[in-house]
C-alpha cells in the first residue's frame, strides 16, 4: 500500500495545519509546564508527570499537535556503561501553540492568562522545593510545600 506524500515539518503547509487543542490531563499539564521551564530528561518526565511511562505521555501530547522532540545524548548507567539518554524540549512553534491554547483557555481575559500561568509557575516551584525537603529531610518545608500544592492544586493547577 503507498503512503501519502505528507508535507515536511519546515514547509509553511504544514506549520499552518498544526493546532494543539489542548488537555485536561494532569499529567500533560504537569509535562507542559515542567517543559516550558527547560528541556527534560525521560527519568523526570516519568517523575513530574507521576506516571512510569512517560514516552506515551509525550507521545499523546505529539498526537495532539505538539511536535515535542527527543535528542539522544550519551551518558553513563549505575553500572558504567555507556548509553543514549533522551532529553525532551519545546520548539518555538510548540511554545508559541501552547500560549494561544492558553489564551483560548482563559476565560478571564489577559489578567486570568497572567494569573493562571503564574500559578503553574508557583506549582512547579513548589515542586522542586518538596522534593528537594524530601531528600535532605527538611519535614516541616516538605509539609509547607505539600500545602501549597494542595492549594494550587484545588484551583486546578
Amino acid at each position: 500500500m503507498k503512503e501519502r506524500p505528507s508535507p515536511k515539518k519546515g514547509s509553511p503547509s504544514a506549520e499552518s495545519k498544526r493546532h494543539f487543542a489542548g488537555t485536561d490531563n494532569p499529567r500533560h499539564l504537569r509535562i507542559i509546564n515542567a517543559l516550558q521551564v527547560r528541556p527534560r530528561p525521560r527519568e523526570d518526565v516519568d517523575r513530574i508527570s507521576g506516571a512510569s511511562n512517560g514516552p506515551e505521555l509525550v507521545a499523546e501530547l505529539r498526537r495532539r499537535g505538539l511536535d515535542i522532540p527527543c535528542n539522544r545524548t550519551p551518558c553513563i548507567d549505575k553500572d558504567g556503561h555507556e548509553v543514549m539518554r533522551g532529553i525532551y524540549w519545546l520548539t518555538a512553534s510548540d511554545k508559541a501553540l501552547i500560549r494561544a491554547w492558553l489564551a483560548r483557555r482563559a476565560k478571564g481575559g489577559p489578567r486570568m492568562m497572567w494569573i493562571q500561568s503564574r500559578a503553574w509557575a508557583w506549582a512547579y516551584s513548589l515542586e522542586e522545593l518538596r522534593e528537594r525537603a524530601q531528600a535532605e529531610r527538611h519535614l516541616w518545608t516538605q509539609a509547607a510545600a505539600c500545602v501549597g500544592l494542595a492549594i494550587l492544586r484545588r484551583w486546578g493547577c
